[in-house]
């Protein structure tokens, strides 16, 4: 399980959920990967993580082991590049997969850190991450208004930009993570 994303309660048994990701991922048809591998050989992620094998990961959903891919950091490094999808000779769909997989981890519970502090400051301030700060070459940090960078633009109309957000369910992925 993530560090520092403990289960959500749900009223859904595990079993229940897992029952709604096989219907979820029925129209990708997993019963029908072969193993041939394709879709690993020309993913993205896996060329740089090397657990990450999209292959593996539709077998173990067609083996019944989902609860261990929920449980997992696994499914949450696809890219979304979706090469998996134009490759498979089967018309598989490992990427399908993992989002079916990504949604029902959520709903229970399994979320990384990164990726609620990423949906905080969406929330809060319209972009993916926080202002940084940077290095010079001396090791002095420096932000944008030391270096006299305008501040990074946030959306035209933050407040319905937010409710659109909220109202997508992204401030319950935020709530979840800070219990």
């Amino acid at each position: 399980m993530p560090s520092g994303s403990p289960p959500v309660r749900t009223s859904k048994s595990l079993p229940t959920l897992v029952a709604e990701l096989e219907s979820m991922i029925g129209s990708q048809r997993p019963g029908y990967c072969y193993q041939c591998a394709k879709c690993t050989s020309s993913c993205t992620a896996s060329r740089y993580i090397r657990e990450f094998r999209p292959h593996e990961i539709v077998s173990m959903v067609r083996l019944g082991l989902a609860r261990q891919l929920l449980e997992s950091n696994l499914i949450w490094m696809c890219a979304g590049c979706q090469k998996c999808v134009e490759c498979c000779p089967q018309e598989v769909s490992p990427y399908e997969v993992l989002v079916a997989l990504r949604n029902i981890a959520s709903e229970i519970g399994f979320i990384p850190d990164g990726y609620v502090r990423m949906t905080g400051t969406l929330l809060e301030k319209g972009l993916v991450q926080p202002e940084q700060t940077a290095a010079t070459r001396n090791l002095e940090f420096v932000d944008r208004e030391s270096l006299r960078l305008p501040p990074l633009p946030a959306p035209s109309n933050m407040e319905r930009f937010s409710s659109i957000l909220r109202e997508a369910g992204f401030d319950k992925i935020v709530r979840r993570g800070k219990k």
